[in-house]
């Protein structure tokens, strides 16, 4: 895939890296914007645990 990290990436998704957030009790807002110029785009989140999290997109 063009870009891509080494000879090995197959430009799949999945969760192979980390990203942490410093997030505190109560109302959190997060903001993910994605841009692209060749082969395609996505994203891709998960947290352990989902109890109060919503989300929306627009």
């Amino acid at each position: 895939m063009y870009g891509s990290r080494d000879y090995r990436y197959l430009g799949s998704i999945g969760y192979f890296d980390n990203v942490y957030l410093p997030l505190k009790k109560g109302a959190n807002e997060l903001w993910l914007a994605v841009s692209e110029s060749f082969g395609g785009w996505g994203i891709q989140a998960r947290f352990e645990n989902m109890d109060g999290i919503s989300a929306k997109t627009e």
